[in-house]
């Protein structure tokens, strides 16, 4: 099984402010943060796809999680890129 890379926690805003090498890994840190955010909302996506083909007709009740999880990722990923 591969490793994750593990990062360096981000430096602080105030920090960012006064140093430039901060600065750039800030931002680093918030694009990786919403990358892996899409990517989780693409695989609940791929899930529930999966799920709608697997239960036919039964899939409003048996999909009904996997449709409210997307629904809360989308809203939470919107708010996400609408703060910059």
């Amino acid at each position: 099984m591969a490793q994750h890379q593990s990062y360096p926690s981000p430096p602080s805003a105030e920090e960012a402010r006064t140093n430039p090498i901060a600065l750039l890994e800030l931002r680093e840190h918030v694009a990786r943060e919403k990358l892996v955010k899409i990517e989780e909302q693409k695989l609940v996506r791929e899930e529930l796809k999966l799920c709608y083909r697997r239960e036919g007709v039964n899939h409003i009740s048996k999909c009904k999680h996997l449709a409210l999880e997307y629904i809360r990722l989308m809203k939470e990923n919107k708010e996400a890129i609408n703060l910059n």
